[in-house]
């Protein structure tokens, strides 16, 4: 969720209003890759995710 929130508030200061439609229809429920009732393991340490980066391939690539 936090990838689209970010890639949305993106789009909306560039005003991609096509890329900003296309993401409104986008729900993160229909993910296939989201357990709700998984096992979770908490034992490795936090690894960094570049958000920023991210948002950067992301917004170059086409919207289908």
């Amino acid at each position: 969720m936090v990838i689209l929130s970010n890639l949305f508030l993106h789009s909306e200061r560039q005003q991609d209003v096509a890329r900003m439609a296309m993401l409104s229809l986008v729900s993160p429920v229909a993910w296939q890759h989201l357990i709700f009732h998984g096992r979770y393991e908490f034992y490795k340490a936090p690894e960094f995710i570049d958000m920023e980066a991210i948002l950067q391939q992301l917004m170059h690539r086409p919207i289908q």
